[in-house]
């Protein structure tokens, strides 16, 4: 298996995944990301039944990997945030992978990995959130490999920063953390490959 590429596609299904009154453009234009460009939303353990079905989160529960919570990005056609990312939990003890897909099949944005020579990164805090951000212009060069990651669960690695390049289409993105307990072991990518490793495709 390839511990160099920083994804993996998922034979896992996520065709009912939504919960069917999540509507995401209300949920934006009810949010405080309301006309904004883009907005970044949070759906912890106690909340994650508002967004997933209850069908869908018992399916991951059968395959072992219990949903925890999930991180929704939205981003309106050709919005670059201006920096790139680690993800970090909230005990500041930094991610491993996500689980991720987009909710339009013709997705066609770029996620862009980053392997900068040294450690430029900073940290800020975002709804009790702490995420590590480097800023895009000291980036240029760097980049390390690239995506289209569309409507497919896909393994990422979330150790590298990493930013989206949104094209012509708005984009919206589910990333998914498994609980505590489901990730027992999970250290590395490494790890996290080799638990995941039956369900990824060829």
């Amino acid at each position: 298996m390839d511990l160099t590429r920083p994804w993996h596609r998922l034979n896992i299904n996520i065709d009912n995944a939504l919960h069917k009154d999540f509507d995401p453009a209300q949920f934006y234009q009810q949010s405080q990301f309301a006309g904004l460009p883009g907005g970044v939303w949070t759906f912890n353990r106690s909340r994650i039944g508002e967004l997933f079905s209850s069908e869908w989160l018992d399916y991951m529960r059968s395959l072992n990997m219990e949903v925890g919570s999930c991180v929704v990005f939205y981003r309106t056609p050709h919005y670059v945030h201006a920096t790139a990312h680690v993800d970090t939990f909230a005990d500041y003890n930094a991610a491993v992978y996500a689980l991720n897909w987009t909710l339009d099949p013709k997705d066609n944005s770029d996620m862009v990995w980053y392997n900068p020579p040294e450690d430029f990164g900073y940290t800020t805090v975002s709804e009790g959130i702490p995420t590590k951000l480097w800023p895009m212009e000291q980036l240029v060069g760097h980049e390390y490999a690239k995506l289209i990651v569309g409507k497919q669960m896909t393994m990422i690695n979330v150790t590298y920063p990493h930013n989206i390049i949104v094209r012509e289409r708005e984009r919206w993105a589910f990333s998914v953390r498994l609980t505590p307990e489901a990730n027992a072991g999970i250290n590395t990518w490494a790890d996290a490959v080799d638990k995941h490793q039956h369900f990824i495709l060829q």
